[in-house]
Parts: structure tokens; sequence; C-alpha cells
């Protein structure tokens, strides 16, 4: 009876020792298995991307080349009239009066480039270190350099588009007599009045229409005459703008003083 006892413990102990041993062979494979991943994910984190290395360029990629604009006003933006644009060309960055001519680019990345140059102010030159860097989608211009907040600019078409207001400029405002000066307290039928929305010749007043702006003083007014017609006026202005230079198609051209 003491042998049927302790026979059947015995078995049992065997063979959850059998049992036991193959479980630790698959334990210890299974410890393999996950520490060579975790030394597979190391060495994945350990890798890092490198850097591009920057190339020195003969000129502006073509994909920064072209017209942009930061100007808000929807009449300006992207117009030859608007203060807030740049042309990016080869080996130039045009401003409103002012130039960069880079002396040297380096490409950063895909969609980045630093250039050192030269900044010209109406004659006044400075040295200079800009970045451009596009957008991803390259509708947007974003110019850096020392000494200045970032600009962003937004890119117009192909050319610039031309400036059509229907406001005449606040330099040709007011009253401009006949020829000369001397004429302005004489109030003659030639007197020429000038408003934002009004043109006034020789007592006969018409509403503008259009104003074709061509920079530097010089605009073109298309308006309604006192007889319902259309009609135009061209207004240059001349001597520091204490004249207007006058004219209209298929007339000759007259001189006005400004009246104080």
């Amino acid at each position: 009876m003491r042998i049927a006892e302790y026979a059947l413990p015995v078995a049992a102990l065997v063979a959850l020792a059998a049992c036991n041993g193959t479980a630790g062979e698959e334990s210890g494979d299974d410890a393999a298995e996950t520490s060579a991943s975790a030394a597979e994910d190391t060495a994945k984190e350990d890798v890092v991307e490198a850097e591009p290395t920057p190339a020195a360029l003969d000129a502006i990629p073509e994909k920064f080349r072209g017209y942009w604009d930061s100007s808000d006003d929807p009449r300006l933006s992207c117009t030859d009239l608007s203060d807030g644009g740049i042309f990016v060309a080869k080996k130039e960055i045009g401003f409103y009066e002012a130039t960069f001519e880079p002396k040297t680019i380096t490409q950063v990345s895909p969609d980045e480039i630093a250039s050192k140059g030269v900044f010209n102010d109406l004659g006044e030159t400075s040295d200079e270190n800009y970045r451009l860097k596009l957008s991803k989608d390259g509708k947007r211009l974003t110019l850096a350099g020392d000494g200045f907040d970032p600009f962003e600019y937004r890119k117009c078409g192909a050319k610039l588009k031309k400036a059509d207001l229907d406001v005449i400029p606040a330099e040709f405002h007011g009253k401009w007599a006949w020829q000369d000066p001397t004429n302005c307290p004489v109030n003659p039928s030639s007197d020429l009045i000038v408003t934002e929305k009004f043109v006034t010749l020789g007592g006969r007043k018409g509403k503008v229409g259009q104003l074709d702006n061509r920079g530097n003083g010089s605009i073109i007014v298309h308006y309604t005459n006192s007889a319902g017609k259309p009609a135009e006026m061209h207004l240059d202005l001349i001597e520091n703008g204490q004249r207007i230079a006058f004219g209209e198609p298929g007339s000759t051209g007259t001189i006005f003083a400004k009246c104080s």
C-alpha cells in the first residue's frame, strides 16, 4: 500500500518536471526574441536622418522666381501700384524702389535657400543676409533676414495686373488755374478742379468711372462728361507737383498751375 501511495505522487512529479523543462526552454527562446527585437528598435532609434548638405548655386532656382505680394488691399495686391510686392529673378530680388543682388546663393533644402549680397535702396547700399523659404504648396514665400521680422508673400500670376482704381490720388486734388497761379483769383472758365470722384473743366463737371494709374504722378481719368458721354483726360504732375500737364485725345495739351 505504501508503494502504491507513493508511486502516483512520484510519477506526477516526474511529469511536472518534464513539463517545466519544456516551458523553461520556450521562455528562453521568447526572451531571446524579445531581446533581439528591442536591440533592433534601439538601433532604429539611433539612426538619424542625415541633413541635406548645403549646395552652392549659380542662380536662384526657378520655383522661387516671379512676382510675389504682401499687400492686404485687394485693389492693389499683385498690381503695378502695390508697394508690398517683390520680383524674384535669377540673380536679383526687386523691391519697391530697391534691389538685392546676391553674391552667394546656397541651397539649404529643396524649399529653402540662403543668400549673401548687397541691398541697394535709392543709392544707399548695405551687406545683407537673406533666406527665402517656400510653403509646401509653393503659393507662399517667406523672406527672412538680419534685423527685421520675416515677411510672407503670396504668389502672383505671370505678370502684374494693371490697377484700375476709381479714386483719384490726393496729390491731384484741388483747383488748378490755366497756365499760371496768378490766374487763380480770376476764376476763369478754364479752371480745372479735381476731387476723388469728379473732374470739372471749364465749369463742366464729370464723374470718374475708371482710373489708369501709370505711376510717377501720371494718370488717365476715364469719366462721364456733363453731356453723359464717355471721355478721358491725361494728367501728369510736373515741377514737384506744382503744375499739371493736361491732355485729351485728339487735342493739344496745356499746363495748369496749382492754386493754394
